[in-house]
């Protein structure tokens, strides 16, 4: 009963973490780049090496990966039009 509790707070914490970080990309760059960010944030979880037991700063290294990404990805897109508006 207790590894359940473990494992039901561990993936509430995933969901808690991966929603904020979503609702922030959906917020500043719109639901198209929101959906890339989110097949990062579940590669980098792929490569996390602490499970079944992850920590809140587990997740939250998950997040700045993805976000890692994602700010490759918008500066890229800055450079290819020259303009921070797009």
């Amino acid at each position: 009963m207790n590894h359940d509790l473990t494992f039901a707070s561990q993936m509430d914490m995933a969901q808690r973490e991966l929603g904020a970080f979503l609702y922030a990309v959906s917020e500043s760059y719109g639901r198209e780049e929101a959906d890339v960010a989110a097949q990062d944030w579940l590669n980098e979880l792929k490569l996390l090496d602490c499970l079944p037991e992850p920590t809140p700063r587990d997740w939250r290294l998950v997040t700045i990966a993805a976000a890692g990404h994602l700010s490759k990805r918008v500066n890229k897109k800055l450079v290819g039009t020259g303009s921070p508006n797009t």
